[in-house]
């Protein structure tokens, strides 16, 4: 039996996710801390022998004290109403959760897999695009991971993904021109 981390296992995504795993035999850990999580959405989960749910902020450093085969990162605020709510929460939840919970994957030897908002790759008012093709469909955990899993030291890939994102962001919206509820978010003088 393998055991799965899930962050954000609270969410919408995240607990048919948790449901699955359970499914398919595996135990599942549960990292949410209900800021846009709900306890509705998992509370049906009655098997405290392969179900545990830790109540966790990701973006601060946290510890899983079991073995953990596989790591599924789903944990993001995922609504427009959500984001303009906790627009900065949203931004360290993708850089310092992304982080924190790659650091955990590691120490544990577990597989991960980041899965981000479709935000990424969506902008308020045009197509669909991709970082393959437009090279802006980047978030900052997407470029986080990347620079991490290239070698780079913690520093130097935080300061890597802020450089890309700026300059993906900059070309999907200069400052000033976007609309929508996320155009906040694409000014990333604060990281």
């Amino acid at each position: 039996m393998s055991t799965c981390l899930v962050t954000g296992g609270a969410g919408f995504l995240g607990s048919h996710l948790c449901d699955e795993l359970l499914a398919r035999g595996n135990r599942v850990i549960c990292a949410d801390n209900f800021e846009t999580g709900s306890l509705a959405n998992i509370e049906h989960i009655r098997d405290p022998a392969r179900f545990m749910h830790v109540g966790v902020d990701i973006i601060e450093p946290y510890v899983i004290e079991e073995s953990v085969d596989f790591v599924y990162h789903l944990a993001s605020p995922a609504s427009p109403i959500d984001y303009l709510r906790l627009p900065l929460h949203t931004l360290k939840v993708g850089s310092y959760g992304t982080h924190h919970t790659l650091g955990l994957a590691k120490a544990k030897r577990a597989r991960f897999l980041l899965a981000s908002t479709s935000e990424e790759h969506w902008f308020p008012g045009r197509k669909i695009r991709t970082a393959a093709t437009h090279g802006t469909g980047c978030t900052f955990s997407s470029a986080l991971l990347a620079q991490l899993v290239s070698g780079s030291p913690p520093a130097e890939a935080v300061a890597g993904a802020k450089k890309y994102v700026r300059a993906a962001m900059a070309a999907a919206y200069p400052v000033g021109k976007g609309r929508g509820p996320l155009n906040h978010l694409y000014r990333l003088d604060e990281l």
